[in-house]
């Protein structure tokens, strides 16, 4: 799964795909993602750390200039303590950044190394370690690589759905702590690289993955409009994705959940949608299990919120033996993060709402 993506709750709760509303009250639902005081350490984080891309460049520019000249290892050993893609929170690594920054910057002597391994040492590999990385600062150094790269070797689809993918792990982190301006920029941009990785590859699952997923965000900070527009493009692009590649656990979690947020629409709400939007999509209950169940067979180690979401959909069908077994489930994953313990949070809230039912 995609680490700094997926935890996130509230991510793109979406009910809107070839013209659907939800509720009165709109489209998409968003949660905080922090408390108060995880607000006040990011936003004093982020505040220290909001480089520009100038600075970021000068502050890498440095580091290989001084870096003791030295073989340079196999890229297996650039995975630092502080840094991993199961983790997909954005709370600070107690072990910090320049373990990774030490060993990424290692370079052989200049006459050992030719000008491809030297591009190999910054890898779409180590730079996916960055991104998925857990201090705000690795996301901020995988920006300012990235953006390196496109100046240095031109367009490339494989940089742009990463810039795309970073610029949503960044907005989301200003959003939780209230910088909706600085949030706003970073998904917009977002969804710019990931329209232009799948301008060069329309083949590429993770362009269209990343490019619906910017666009999911985008969505909730526009008017009702552009709202269902961007909704009808979501659902294009996670089947596009989902097309090319069915192995991949975010895109069904996604594709079930939005199923999920459809089939609970009541008659009135789907006749006004039909109305204004057009046709809504023929999706149940079922449907969105069969994807949720999906993501969880894809899953490698389990996956809190998709077990969530399984245990709700069996709620909204009145199967609360399957529905108590997914909380149960869900429960059992440990907590790595404060969005796990807003699942369990949830998980809690629903078995005390139902108890009578379970019993």
């Amino acid at each position: 799964m995609d680490g700094d993506f997926i935890r996130y709750r509230g991510l793109i709760v979406i009910a809107v795909g070839a013209g659907v509303m939800v509720g009165a009250a709109g489209v998409f639902l968003y949660q905080q993602l922090f408390g108060d005081r995880r607000r006040a350490l990011l936003e004093q984080d982020i505040e220290d750390l909001n480089l520009s891309v100038a600075e970021i460049r000068r502050e890498l520019t440095a580091l290989r200039t001084n870096q003791q000249i030295r073989r340079r290892k196999p890229l297996s050993s650039l995975v630092a303590p502080s840094i991993t893609t199961e983790a997909e929170t954005d709370m600070f690594s107690a072990t910090g950044g320049d373990e990774l920054e030490d060993e990424f910057f290692e370079l052989a002597p200049e006459n050992e190394i030719s000008q491809e391994e030297n591009k190999d040492i910054m890898s779409f590999e180590a730079i996916d370690l960055l991104i998925g990385g857990i201090p705000l600062e690795d996301k901020i150094k995988a920006y300012g690589l990235l953006l390196e790269m496109l100046e240095q070797n031109g367009d490339d689809e494989e940089v742009f759905w990463r810039l795309a993918r970073t610029c949503y792990a960044l907005g989301i982190q200003y959003e939780s702590i209230g910088n909706r301006d600085k949030s706003k920029e970073m998904i917009f941009k977002g969804a710019e690289y990931g329209q232009k990785a799948i301008e060069m590859n329309n083949l590429s699952s993770n362009a269209h993955k990343w490019f619906a997923v910017c666009v999911g965000r985008r969505a909730q900070m526009q008017n009702m409009k552009d709202k269902l527009k961007d909704g009808h493009i979501f659902k294009d692009h996670v089947d596009k994705a989902l097309d090319i590649n069915p192995q991949d656990a975010t895109l069904h979690h996604l594709r079930g959940r939005f199923n999920f947020e459809v089939a609970k629409l009541s008659w009135i709400e789907q006749k006004v949608a039909s109305s204004l939007f057009g046709a809504v999509p023929e999706v149940s209950m079922e449907a969105a299990i069969k994807s949720l169940l999906e993501a969880e067979r894809l899953s490698e180690n389990g996956w809190k919120e998709n077990r969530l979401l399984l245990a709700r959909c069996y709620l909204e069908i009145s199967n609360f033996e399957e529905a108590l077994d997914w909380l149960n489930k869900a429960k059992e994953l440990p907590v790595l993060s404060s969005e796990d313990a807003e699942v369990d949070k949830d998980v809690d809230r629903l078995l005390q709402k139902h108890r009578s039912r379970f019993s």
